[in-house]
């Protein structure tokens, strides 16, 4: 199951998608984890979530309640059987497990695949339960939870939900975390084969050290656009003229030098490939290009996909290329209530642009939801901010060390009024 990618897997990820707004993707709880199983999904991410509900089910029904509303966002009312048909932890693993078999049934392939036993890190029982017990800002019903989902599931997903619960109740405690002990979590999280981006997502609670006196504040590799939104722009009225397809030109506009562009566009494309569905790929693209690829012949993941694949051809071909550091990594985790404010504000967007950017900033990242709103902003035909919303998108900019000329490309949309 580790295969299906860098992000995270299984009932943890679906729990990323039960956000505060998580009703806009269907009426109840049940709805909702039917659309986040788009048809395009990976079938092991669908066995890995069906895997980990039956796991849980080992537990009691109020213990599966406590780890749910620790790594949610969703509220105590979750389980009071009003909005989202849910009346009990037991019961809502059971209605997830079947919510996975029928995705199965209409899409047929091999059982579920067998899970070497380093996966489950039975032998890393003790590491878990010592990170459990270090994570001091999590409330004590939380912490036995967790340490009864160590013991009674398996220690990989009680080490996953202990990086939710971190994620969730540290963000809003402002709780901060010793660069050694990320570095311990990081640890675990490769002895247990996570990629990538599944402990990283606690990265934002490690407290940043002091940068030495005199030096300048921290910086992205460019002062204007990057990432995904920067090939966006590429997509005006006139880019036939410079390629025959859509790969050729992000291909051709790659520039030469150490990487970090394309570096930059492969992490964002993986980032939104791992988050949304292809329908939601879409509209970002139609949204953010100002005569975008068109829809008609692929998807919004397969044409996500090709733009990863272009860099993946364009980076086997150099050298040597030095990872993103520093600043290029910053995901503005702590930011994203402002990103989500911000993107709601937006009523020249259709509705359909705002939730997708929302979606982005909560499955994906706020830093990826921001560029990518601001390529919304400025391809919409009646695109109009005040004084303040550009002082408060300025502001964001500096949060996440944006240079000069990523938010003054919408300056020119402020409004006279």
């Amino acid at each position: 199951m580790r295969s299906i990618g860098d992000a995270d897997f299984g009932i943890s990820w679906l729990m990323s998608m039960f956000h505060a707004d998580w009703t806009h993707h269907g009426p109840t709880a049940a709805e909702a984890v039917d659309y986040h199983f788009w048809d395009e999904l990976d079938r092991e991410n669908v066995l890995a979530v069906r895997r980990d509900a039956l796991l849980l089910t080992h537990l009691p029904s109020e213990t599966i309640e406590v780890l749910w509303l620790a790594g949610t966002a969703t509220g105590p009312s979750f389980f009071a059987g009003h909005r989202s048909g849910v009346t009990s932890g037991r019961q809502w693993m059971e209605t997830i497990t079947d919510r996975c078999d029928t995705w199965l049934s209409r899409h047929v392939g091999t059982g579920e695949p067998a899970v070497p036993a380093e996966w489950d890190g039975g032998e890393l029982t003790d590491a878990v339960l010592s990170e459990i017990g270090a994570a001091a800002f999590l409330p004590d019903d939380v912490t036995r939870a967790l340490t009864e989902c160590t013991r009674h599931c398996t220690p990989d997903l009680a080490f996953r939900l202990l990086l939710r619960a971190m994620g969730e109740i540290g963000t809003v405690s402002r709780a901060t975390l010793l660069p050694e002990h990320y570095a311990r979590l990081v640890a675990l999280g490769s002895a247990l084969r996570y990629g990538e981006f599944v402990v990283s997502e606690v990265r934002h609670l490690v407290m940043s050290p002091q940068p030495p006196e005199g030096s300048g504040p921290a910086q992205r590799f460019t002062e204007f656009d990057f990432g995904v939104p920067w090939v966006m722009s590429f997509f005006h009225q006139d880019w036939s003229y410079e390629a025959d397809t859509p790969a050729e030109l992000v291909a051709r506009r790659l520039p030469d030098g150490p990487g970090h562009d394309a570096l930059a566009v492969r992490r964002d494309a993986r980032t939104l490939l791992d988050g949304l569905p292809s329908q939601t790929l879409e509209v970002l693209w139609t949204a953010g290009s100002q005569y975008g690829p068109s829809f008609r012949q692929t998807t919004g993941a397969e044409w996500t996909r090709t733009v990863v694949d272009v860099c993946d051809t364009w980076l086997s071909t150099q050298t040597e290329v030095p990872p993103l550091t520093a600043a290029d990594m910053e995901d503005g985790l702590d930011h994203r209530d402002e990103v989500v404010a911000e993107i709601e504000a937006m009523k020249f967007l259709t509705a359909e642009v705002r939730r997708a950017l929302v979606d982005c900033a909560h499955h994906c990242t706020p830093d990826l939801a921001l560029r990518t709103l601001l390529r919304a902003i400025e391809y919409a035909p009646e695109a109009s901010l005040s004084q303040e919303q550009y002082r408060r998108l300025d502001g964001l900019g500096s949060a996440l060390h944006y240079g000069e000329f990523v938010v003054q490309n919408v300056e020119y949309r402020i409004s006279d009024d």
